[in-house]
Parts: structure tokens; sequence; C-alpha cells
């Protein structure tokens, strides 16, 4: 009797085994942009990241691996990078397709704290750092000098960051170093996003 229990336990167990690995495989894991953050960067020896998804919901396993083919575009505040320079920790946003249970991703952006940024917006569209030099809170600009020259910073419709928490452009002050994001016309800059950087 105690053997016959037995057996029906483990074929409980089986069936249950089975049907959970029918509905995986009958629900597609979802295509598209993925937020992860690594857990493990890549070796020297082959480019794959394994990573945890971010999003609650997502329909993705708790942890999975991503492979970055040779050429893959891979940015860092908009400067393309090695994908071995990406380090565990890192928050990534990786667009691609799933090729069984690997994210296969032909484009990574790393570090980005809100959403994907499509950077692919004309030649005119760049990323700058520099320091903040004078700011007139009335007419929301600011002076901004980079590496090359000073530039006029437009920004009445750039959203602000200070870390990963959403400020105003009364939280800025001269001196502070601020990566901008948005299309360079002459010696301005119309600003769609500013990365605010403090010790």
């Amino acid at each position: 009797m105690r053997i016959f229990t037995i057996l029906l336990i483990l074929a409980g167990l089986t069936i249950s085994a089975f049907a959970e690995t029918a509905k995986s495989a009958g629900e597609p894991l979802p295509n598209g942009i993925l937020r992860v953050r690594v857990v493990r960067d890549t070796s020297f020896f082959n480019r794959k990241l394994r990573v945890m998804p971010l999003d609650m919901g997502s329909g993705v396993p708790d942890i999975f691996t991503i492979n970055v083919p040779k050429g893959a575009r891979v940015l860092k505040h908009g400067e393309n990078i090695s994908v071995h320079q990406i380090r565990v920790g890192d928050i990534v946003f990786a667009q691609g397709s799933w090729n069984k249970q690997v994210f296969q991703a032909p484009s990574l952006q790393v570090n980005v704290n809100d959403c994907w940024q499509y950077l692919d917006q004309g030649r005119n569209y760049k990323a700058l750092q520099g320091r903040i030099e004078k700011i007139d809170y009335c007419k929301n600009e600011f002076l901004f000098r980079s590496k090359k020259s000073g530039l006029t910073v437009y920004a009445d419709r750039a959203r602000i960051w200070t870390g990963d928490k959403v400020g105003a452009l009364g939280s800025l002050k001269p001196g502070d170093v601020v990566i901008v994001r948005g299309n360079v016309q002459g010696l301005c800059i119309d600003a769609e996003r500013i990365e605010v950087f403090r010790g």
C-alpha cells in the first residue's frame, strides 16, 4: 500500500511538471525591449550576459541569458561601448527577440533611468556632457560648457533626472555636471533629457 501511494505521488508530480512545461512552451516570450539588471557579466571568451527582469509580470524567466552578437550596438550615455564594459548591477534596456530561452539583443542601452532612448533621430541629435555655468530660471534655459564649446540649452520641454529621481530646472545649479540629450542647432541645444551627476 505504501509503495502504491508513493507511485501515485510520483505520477502526480510528473503530470504536474509536464503540464507546466506544456503551458510555458505554449506561451511565447515577449519580444521587443526588456529592462533588466545584470547579475553576471561577460567573460573574455563570450558575449553573453546573465540578467534578471526589473518589470513585474513581464512574463520572462526570473534569470535568463542575453546573447549580444558581434556588431551589436551597445550605448552608454549616448556613447558606443564594448559589451565587455557592462558590469554586474548595470541596468540595461535590451532590444531583440527570443531564440528558445536566450534573448538575442542586437541593440543595448546601459544605465538608462526611465525608458529606451531613441537616438537615431538625425545627425544633429547628440548626447553631450559638460558643466552648467549660468542658469536663467525665467527663460528655462542655461549656459552649458562641454569639452568643445559653450552651448545654450533650452530646457522648457526636457525631462530632468538626478540619479533615479525626476527633478525640475529649479533643482539645477551652476557647477552641476550634466549630460544633455537633444537636437543641436549651432550654439544651441533643444534638450529632451538632462541627467545630473552629483557626488
